[in-house]
């Protein structure tokens, strides 16, 4: 089951399964979304891996070879490449 909102843009190559994205979402090439949802004005990947019981608020920018699991970002938070986050809570802003 998949949802997306107005204004989305889904880049090529990119996999969505059980995933809600909300308005203005923009998801970037190659990028893989698994079991999460995504608030408004969000820009994930290229090459992004969103994992099962992911939440990510809105504004947020998730980068390059990010990959998240299982976890909750806040709003206007910018993870901006090569990292790994699992089970956890970044807050807003970091």
């Amino acid at each position: 089951t998949v949802n997306i909102g107005k204004n989305c843009v889904i880049g090529p190559n990119t996999i969505l399964r059980n995933t809600t994205l909300h308005a203005g979402v923009e998801i970037k090439a190659n990028s893989i979304i698994d079991g999460a949802e995504i608030a408004k004005n969000c820009v994930i990947g290229p090459f992004a891996r969103i994992r099962p019981d992911t939440q990510i608020a809105a504004g947020a920018h998730i980068g390059n070879f990010v990959e998240i699991k299982k976890s909750t970002i806040g709003a206007n938070t910018k993870i901006n490449h090569l990292s790994y986050i699992g089970d956890s809570e970044v807050g807003q802003h970091v």
